[in-house]
């Protein structure tokens, strides 16, 4: 797996392959201010997910860490 960093910092933004040519990057979005413009277009790695992570939408949610 390659990660490549900012330029300017080094934070890893994205990871492919180790190849010349990667058919797909995985894009980190924690570092970017922009995240909100960027919705996820597909989700990897299902065959292993638990069963209840695929509805997690009815969950109460909290916005920060509980006291």
């Amino acid at each position: 797996m390659k990660v490549q960093g900012a330029w300017n910092c080094g934070t890893p933004i994205h990871a492919s392959a180790d190849s010349d040519a990667p058919t797909s990057h995985s894009l980190r979005i924690g570092p970017l201010a922009q995240r909100a413009l960027l919705p996820p277009r597909r989700r990897i790695w299902c065959r292993s997910a638990l069963a209840w992570s695929e509805g997690l939408s009815g969950l109460p949610a909290v916005d920060t860490q509980p006291a």
